[in-house]
């Protein structure tokens, strides 16, 4: 791949990500403004009159705007991808036509995935600075660590934080062993849900143990814990994970019916079927 075709490359996977990213819930086969011309798409995210057909290029000039910082993750601006009747041939379409979702679905495994990963992250460090802080910090003459309303908080961080991790794990072990898509999608919804949520538990535990001196920022505590947030929010919310989540588990219940016993029928009087109302 020559520069030129991975640099068109990049620029057309930027616009397919900026075209989805205000979708929230499947399914993402949605109309729009795409038409079809002498073989050529017409993009448009924003209105324009009359036409100004352009090249498709991004910059901060021509094609990205720059709306707000965030609170934290001081390297990141929310950015709006501006695209005004940009013309691209039909060769440059990836995959097919009308069926973006199948692009978004495996776009969304690593963008997930990652924020997994870099929640256990945060949350690890976190607890280190904090559970070291608790071996140093004395109150009424012993260190802080001998205090249970402490050191109980440390064991359930580290419980939160090895629990995302065996989650994460799994749901890496789906996508590279090739589950079916369902599966993948549902672990791997698991995974950024309980890894995000968990860090997000651990980081507030850590700025308990310190107490005021967590809040400020001669220790990094509190730029953690506005970082760690953001993470419940980008790559799809966890709510979404919630629905992507019970949406396949409930395809995977139809399709594999009851497997060896019925586990229903284990109950003294599980023949009463008089009493098993579902209506």
């Amino acid at each position: 791949m020559t520069k030129k075709e991975a640099l068109k490359l990049l620029i057309l996977l930027c616009l397919a990500l900026s075209l989805v990213s205000c979708v929230t819930v499947p399914p993402l086969d949605l109309p729009t403004n795409m038409p079809d011309f002498n073989q050529t798409y017409i993009l448009s995210n924003q209105p324009c009159s009359p036409p100004c057909w352009q090249d498709l290029t991004i910059g901060s000039s021509t094609g990205e705007e720059v709306v707000s910082t965030l609170s934290g993750l001081e390297f990141v601006n929310k950015s709006r991808l501006v695209v005004k009747d940009v013309r691209v041939p039909a060769e440059n379409i990836l995959g097919e036509e009308n069926n973006g979702s199948a692009i978004f679905y495996q776009m969304m495994i690593p963008e997930r995935m990652t924020s997994a990963g870099g929640a256990i992250g945060m949350g690890r460090a976190a607890l280190d600075v904090a559970a070291r802080y608790s071996t140093r910090r004395k109150a009424f003459g012993t260190d802080i660590k001998n205090f249970q309303a402490v050191s109980f908080k440390v064991a359930d961080s580290a419980t939160c934080l090895d629990t995302a991790r065996g989650i994460v794990y799994l749901a890496a072990r789906s996508v590279d062993s090739g589950d079916p898509p369902g599966r993948s999608r549902r672990l791997v919804s698991e995974a950024k849900k309980v890894a995000t949520e968990n860090a997000w538990i651990v980081v507030n535990n850590a700025m308990q143990i310190m107490g005021g001196i967590g809040y400020s920022n001669v220790y990094p505590i509190e730029k953690m814990l506005r970082d760690v947030r953001l993470i419940m929010i980008w790559t799809g919310t966890n709510e979404i994970m919630d629905l992507i989540i019970q949406h396949e588990y409930y395809k995977e219940l139809d399709m594999e019916g009851f497997k060896g016993r019925d586990i229903e029928f284990d109950a003294a009087e599980a023949e009463q079927v008089d009493e098993k109302i579902y209506e």
